[in-house]
This record gives structure tokens, C-alpha cells and sequence, in this order.
């Protein structure tokens, strides 16, 4: 592999890799992004939120994504405005319904919202459930549910079918678990019950994957898939990374599972030099420097540690930037 001082290795958005290889790199992209979402936002928290306290007893083994939102201990803190709207944006029908509800009814998600868990098998976003913790029951919101559609002039039938409760507007009906008076799950295939079901029927909280996620941590995200890591020359086994926040500093920790022990050690010194490179030859803009001096990097048995601090507003902008 070519070190990262040479000419044709440049700063992406996913990391440093050669020209070549940008158009190749969509995975490792991904798995950046979920970096710089839980580099971005974390505070301290005490214990599991509740949406997770009630996810890992209903959530299926072998999720590949499984990301968690302390969204009330989070609500106050700069970061959350920033990426608040890009999860809700991330899906129209929720974006609008959440919009439709505001307006009928005062429904603010930000505000109703205690705490949400998103988890996917597989790399295609039809295999996404969420988990909603409220701070409201299933019927105020159903009822404020309702009234949002009476608004757009459509009636809404609800009732139970098995298990679930059942949403039909017109023709279409919308499946969702209750597992409790206050937290929902809904799929993003939200007329399928099948599916719905296959994603409620347990067994995540034995997964191995999660054994070492700091899931009291006001955000966290556990990635359970093998995936080559192209730049290191090494195969990720699975990831987790969680960040505290205190008094508008950011300190972040993600942790990369490789085969062995020697190959962490490896995969370590090969990183470094990438960054050393990249700092050698003026690769970061001025507002990462903060990034550039703060990022260590380090084996740990068979994890490869990578860890940053900065401010909210370092993050902020280093939020924005992978966005473009």
C-alpha cells in the first residue's frame, strides 16, 4: 500500500484513499459517516435509554446497524440541533407525518421524543425498524395522529390486528408494536406485519456484537458486518463507538474489531502514517486541525482505537462537511 504522503492519495469524505479508489469505497463512506455521527454527539447518561431498555427485548439477533438517541439528554446541546433534522429528514413519510402532527396538534418531535433506536439487517434501508420511547401514551398520540389527518382531509381506521396495532388511511394500512404504553416500533416497510414481526421477535440482547457498546452513553452505534478495510490492507469484524460531551467539549472513542491482535498492530502503524502524511503535506483544512492534533491512534488487543477530542463547534462543522 502507498503511504499517504504521496501525490495521489487525497482527503475524502470517508477517509484518506487514492483517486482510484473513491468511486470503490461506499461502505467504508458509510461506516465514516456513522463515525462522525457518534463523534459529533454524546453526553453523559446513567443508564440505558429507554427506548433501548425496551429495544434489546424485542429486537431480532444479527442486526448489522443497531444506533441509539438519548434524545432528552441530549436536547439542550448544540450538536443535537445540527443533527436532529438530519435524521428525521433521512425519510419523507416520517419528515412529513412529524410535520403534519406539529402543526395539528403542537406534536414536536424534539420535544415528545425521549429517547429512539434505529436498527437495520442489511445494508438496503426497507430493512430499518425504529423505536420510538414517548413521552406521551399510545392514545394521545394516536389521537394527535388522527387529527393531523383529519387536517389534510383523510380519516385514519385504527385497530389491532394480532400483536399489532393497525394505522388504515384509504386502503393502506401502517403496522406498529406497542411494547409498552409509551414505546413504539414501526418498520420502514410499514405495511408489511410479516416483516414487522420477523423485527420484534428477540434475541439481540445475547448478540455478542454488544457486548463491549457503551449503551448508557447518550449515543452509541454498534456495526456488526465484516467489511475490508481497503486502505489498511485488513477486514473490519465490527465496530463501536460512542463520545461524551461536557461543558461544550467532545471527547470520542471508536473501536474497530480486526482478526488478531497482530493485525490491529498493523493496521495501527499504517493509519498513523496516513496521518502523518496527511498532516505533512497540509491534507487537513484549518477548521479539522482541532482533528488533526487531537486524533490517537492505538491496538488494543484486536481492536484498533481511534480516539478525538474537540469542541461542540469543531464537530459542528466537521458534521456539515461530511453532509456536502
Amino acid at each position: 500500500m502507498r503511504q499517504a504522503s504521496e501525490a495521489n492519495v487525497v482527503q475524502g469524505q470517508g477517509g484518506l484513499v487514492s483517486d482510484g479508489e473513491r468511486s470503490e469505497r461506499r461502505p467504508m463512506k458509510r461506516i465514516a459517516w456513522v463515525c462522525v455521527l457518534v463523534l459529533a454527539v454524546s453526553s453523559v447518561a446513567s443508564a440505558d435509554s429507554k427506548a433501548w431498555t425496551a429495544a434489546k427485548k424485542a429486537l431480532p439477533s444479527g442486526m448489522q446497524v443497531v444506533m441509539s438517541l438519548n434524545v432528552s439528554a441530549l436536547h439542550g446541546t448544540q450538536l443535537f440541533q445540527t443533527l436532529w433534522p438530519m435524521i428525521t429528514d433521512k425519510d419523507k413519510d416520517i419528515s412529513d407525518a412529524f410535520g403534519a402532527m406539529k402543526a395539528a396538534c403542537a406534536f414536536d418531535p424534539a420535544q415528545h421524543v425521549d429517547s429512539l433506536v434505529i436498527a437495520g439487517a442489511d445494508d438496503n434501508d426497507d430493512s430499518a425498524v425504529f423505536v420510538l420511547a414517548l413521552k406521551m401514551a399510545q392514545g394521545d398520540l394516536e389521537k394527535c395522529f388522527a387529527k393531523a389527518l383529519k387536517a389534510h382531509g383523510q380519516d385514519v381506521v385504527i385497530g389491532k390486528d394480532g400483536a399489532f396495532a393497525k394505522y388504515t388511511v384509504g386502503d393502506t394500512p401502517t403496522y406498529a408494536r406497542w411494547l409498552d404504553k409509551n414505546t413504539m416500533v414501526v418498520a420502514k416497510r410499514k405495511g408489511d406485519k410479516d416483516f414487522l414481526a420477523k423485527m420484534t421477535a428477540g434475541g439481540i440482547a445475547k448478540d455478542a456484537a454488544l457486548i463491549s457498546a457503551k449503551t448508557d452513553a447518550a449515543l452509541w452505534v454498534v456495526i456488526n458486518k465484516a467489511s475490508d478495510i481497503d486502505q489498511l490492507g485488513v477486514k473490519m469484524q465490527r465496530a463501536y463507538l460512542a463520545a461524551d460531551v461536557k461543558a461544550g467539549a467532545v471527547n470520542a472513542n471508536a473501536h474497530i474489531v480486526v482478526d488478531s491482535a497482530e493485525q490491529a498492530t498493523s493496521s495501527a502503524k499504517k493509519a498513523q502514517l496516513m496521518l502523518d502524511g496527511a498532516k505533512a503535506t497540509g491534507q487537513f483544512p484549518p477548521a479539522l486541525d482541532w482533528l488533526a492534533k487531537s486524533l490517537a491512534i492505538n491496538a488494543v488487543g484486536s481492536e484498533l482505537v481511534l480516539t478525538a477530542a474537540g469542541t461542540e463547534q469543531n464537530v459542528v462543522d466537521l458534521i456539515k462537511a461530511a453532509a456536502q
